[in-house]
């Protein structure tokens, strides 16, 4: 895993910004502005667009959580390998929900339209999340092998884990370079971290059959509890009421229901599950 991170970090200094510009949205600085929550600010000569302060403050608020949970999983892990896990894989969410704010809501006008004809449709801030996210959500399965797998299985885990991630960050890289909106797209993420939540559930359902250990039983439920999360998020994304509030003034969209959803899935994570976290014999 620390080569893959290497391996990353290096590519993206050699290799400058690469050809994501290419990329447009169909959507003009004009559009956005008008279908868009923002505030102009000026601090002192600097001005600039703040975009979507509620969602922007919902998502940082969000990231810091992140952030607390993962410390307090390394304070207490003691020789735990797992709760060590944990503790990464929060701070690489930390740091990719950082990535994901600065570009989908706080700067997003600043970054994708301010001076262009046409919108970009992404940018590396943004691809930065979709990597350190996906390095999360492996680093994560990590953690649930070593506290509900052994021998061969967790071994397997282990192996997934490290192909899922670097088949995802050649797809990526390549995406950038190419560049193709689909590889680095969301949905694109989406088709490497599902199977990897389902891989978690399916792995606490077999050992919570097996022990019927409290700790399997309340990750059971996490996952549910995430699939939920999402499940409302699309559900949100495709009605429209998200447009019809924005009619009469209100700024409540799909991200912001999933960024609630997810708060309240780190705190039960925070303090439903983390005690209870300890290596597999």
């Amino acid at each position: 895993m620390k080569r893959i991170i290497f391996f990353v970090s290096g590519f993206f200094v050699f290799t400058g910004c690469g050809n994501l510009e290419q990329l447009k949205w169909e959507m003009t600085p004009e559009k956005w502005l008008a279908t868009h929550s923002h505030v102009p600010l000026e601090i002192g000569s600097l001005n600039f667009i703040l975009a979507e302060p509620s969602s922007t403050i919902l998502v940082y608020g969000l990231g810091f959580i992140i952030a607390a949970a993962g410390i307090y999983f390394l304070k207490i892990r003691g020789s735990s390998m797992s709760r060590l896990l944990w503790g990464i894989a929060l701070l690489f969410w930390a740091a990719s929900t950082f990535s994901a704010g600065t570009s989908y809501q706080a700067f997003s006008y600043e970054l994708k339209c301010a001076g262009q004809a046409e919108c970009l449709w992404t940018s590396w801030w943004e691809i930065w999340y979709l990597i350190l996210y996906v390095i999360n959500i492996n680093i994560t399965a990590l953690a649930v092998a070593y506290s509900s797998a052994a021998g061969k299985l967790r071994k397997g885990i282990i192996i997934y884990s490290i192909v899922n991630t670097a088949i995802y960050l050649a797809v990526i890289i390549s995406g950038t370079i190419i560049p193709d909106r689909f590889m680095v797209s969301f949905e694109c993420m989406v088709m490497f971290v599902f199977p990897v939540y389902v891989l978690m559930f399916i792995v606490n359902i077999i050992r919570y059959r097996k022990t019927e250990k409290k700790l399997d039983a309340r990750l059971i439920k996490a996952w549910l509890f995430m699939f939920a999360i999402v499940f409302t998020y699309f559900a949100y994304l495709l009605s429209g009421f998200a447009d019809v509030l924005w009619e009469s003034g209100i700024w409540f969209n799909a991200n912001d229901v999933l960024h609630l959803g997810l708060i309240l899935w780190i705190l039960y994570l925070w303090f439903g599950i983390s005690k209870l976290v300890e290596d597999a014999e």
